[in-house]
């Protein structure tokens, strides 16, 4: 899969895997772990891949490939995903960063093996991992954590647009309804979707986008329905969008008709009146939809681990974090939530009370 990647990357014959390595199942190219190690250190073989830690523990003369080849660093993953290699027996293996993970067995863990982990994470351990060959991650750079964060700003980008899109119209047209008992049925449906357990709010959308359900065959026909990134998007929609409507509505809901009618006298037109009377009038209350829709968008976690654990936000990479890696390393990230979380809604309360 690296001489792939280098083809691709470089521009070179497309047949230069096949020419290099000969057939994948030639059992003159294929050895064990330790055996071209021997080979290589008694000069049986010229030359082959190995991984850098093993050179530098048996003082080996090494040319040290650049990242996108090497499967080193998991912000190529997409790149080392394009390599591919089919085995005799029908099956495709997918390239994919190479990381070394350690753990604890049993609950609790003993007091020696939390001892060893407390030791790999200290800076005298990770100098030791430098040492011989391996590159260490921090929290940020952690496989997967800069992919998390990159994917959160884009997708909650996305759904905070199809959530203004969808919810102003739908706020506007809420105030107009003229049955009480309508509007009591919409209030309750909004309060009941902001109440119920978020989790509980992705198996609802899962059985909807189901391959089973009509709904979940349409979207299947131009997108996955579950583990894409429009799957991710819709279920940030789906968490945040009753807190847009709801809020929006209410500041929507305040506004005195008369002055919508004061604009009518004055033959304004339903644009005219929108513009100049509603929009200024219920801005400070869109101002406080839009950020506690932004809020609920970044921390969204129920919906997106059930119909999309791939691509993966920041809610549940932490959560993937904190069983894998820890509290240490799930707070980092944590931090960073907050980070993307709260300035736009920190910002527009400001210029809210500012411009109050």
């Amino acid at each position: 899969m690296m001489i792939e990647l280098a083809q691709k990357q470089y521009h070179l014959n497309p047949q230069i895997v096949h020419n290099i390595l000969g057939p994948i199942d030639s059992g003159s190219e294929i050895y064990t772990e330790e055996g071209v190690l021997s080979l290589l250190q008694s000069g049986g073989l010229d030359a082959s891949s190995a991984f850098l830690s093993e050179a530098v523990e048996r003082h080996l003369d090494y040319i040290a490939l650049p990242p996108s080849l090497n499967f080193a660093d998991p912000q190529d993953a997409a790149t080392y995903a394009s390599a591919q290699v089919k085995l005799t027996n029908g099956k495709v293996i997918t390239g994919a960063p190479l990381t070394v993970d350690v753990t604890t067995i049993g609950r609790p863990p003993s007091t020696q093996a939390v001892r060893f982990i407390t030791f790999l994470l200290s800076k005298r351990g990770q100098a030791a991992w430098t040492k011989n060959g391996y590159t260490v991650f921090p929290a940020l750079s952690a496989p997967g954590a800069g992919h998390a964060l990159a994917v959160t700003v884009e997708s909650g980008s996305l759904a905070l647009l199809v959530i203004f899109i969808l919810g102003l119209p739908t706020a506007y047209y809420l105030r107009y309804i003229r049955s009480p008992a309508f509007k009591r049925f919409v209030a309750v449906v909004l309060v009941l979707a902001l109440l119920m357990p978020p989790l509980v709010l992705g198996l609802v959308l899962a059985y909807v986008l189901a391959p089973a359900t009509a709904s979940g065959a349409i979207l299947s026909q131009w997108q996955a329905a579950s583990n894409s990134f429009p799957a991710l998007t819709l279920a940030e929609v789906y968490e945040a969008l009753p807190y847009f409507v709801l809020t929006a509505w209410s500041a929507i809901s305040a506004i005195p008709k008369a002055w919508e009618e004061d604009a009518w006298a004055l033959h304004k037109s339903p644009w005219q009146t929108f513009r100049f009377v509603l929009w200024p009038a219920s801005r400070p209350g869109l101002v406080t939809a839009t950020a506690l829709a932004w809020a609920r968008i970044v921390g969204a976690f129920g919906a997106p681990v059930v119909v999309a654990y791939h691509p993966t936000a920041l809610p549940v990479q932490i959560w993937i974090t904190l069983e894998e890696a820890g509290l240490p390393q799930a707070l980092s990230l944590a931090l960073w939530l907050v980070l993307v979380g709260l300035p736009l809604p920190g910002f527009l309360t400001w210029r809210q009370g500012t411009a109050s």
